[in-house]
């Protein structure tokens, strides 16, 4: 091969590497596609065995490194609702970032209303268990999956259940204190069917003078141990 045709193939390469590289930045590699598709479809098998769901599209958040999915569900009152999910983060996509009803069949009223409820519900059996603590109760609700005339219950099951936040300024010293406290938090909120339980306090003084605040997300009927908490400085 003569030089110029030498030149002519690092300078082809060097093109075609520099736009997979553009395309890889801004669509994601089909590598972690793959495995964010089949998290995904794992997920949706065990929490939600009895749906009768198909993805039909994907997308990619260059920011996140995360990859999104539209998939439909077909629900036993024979209405089609549709779903995003999205798993994130990096090369091997292995976190749930969110899971949601799409704009196009969510009951936003209703949605409000159960989530009003279910707010002034959590934060009364938290208060009367003397826990300090901020709540905030999130749930959708898909059109027409509920009589309109229907009220929000703590068992109320939905496509996709609830998530509870609950923030404490309370000051811990340690995991071990904290977790106590996410005990006590878990067994008050026995009667409350959740997807997910997230706990976490403003930054606390621990016994060495610094700073830490301690996280932890827990699933409905989930056993979980002291390693499930997480601190930030």
């Amino acid at each position: 091969m003569t030089l110029k045709k030498w030149v002519y193939l690092i300078i082809a390469l060097a093109i075609t590497g520099y736009i997979l590289f553009f395309y890889i930045s801004f669509n994601g590699n089909p590598i972690s596609k793959a495995v964010a598709k089949n998290y995904a479809l794992d997920y949706l098998e065990k929490y939600y065995p009895e749906q009768n769901y198909s993805i039909k599209d994907s997308g990619y958040n260059f920011k996140d490194q995360s990859y999104s999915f539209h998939y439909i569900v077909n629900e036993k009152n024979d209405q089609v609702y549709n779903y995003s999910i999205e798993i994130g983060k990096g090369l091997k996509p292995d976190e749930i970032i969110y899971h949601s009803l799409r704009y196009d069949s969510e009951d936003v009223e209703m949605s409000s209303t159960f989530s009003e409820a279910g707010t002034t519900y959590v934060q009364k059996l938290l208060t009367e268990a003397k826990l300090d603590s901020e709540v905030y109760y999130y749930v959708q609700v898909p059109l027409g999956y509920v009589d309109r005339s229907a009220e929000w219950k703590p068992k109320i099951e939905l496509p996709v259940n609830a998530d509870i936040h609950v923030y404490t300024e309370q000051p811990f010293t340690s995991k071990k204190e904290f977790f106590q406290y996410v005990k006590t938090v878990i067994n008050e909120l026995d009667e409350v069917l959740y997807k997910e339980l997230y706990i976490e306090n403003t930054l606390s003084e621990t016994t060495d003078g610094s700073e830490i605040a301690y996280k932890i997300t827990i699933e409905y009927d989930e056993d979980i141990t002291i390693e499930n908490v997480w601190a930030a400085e």
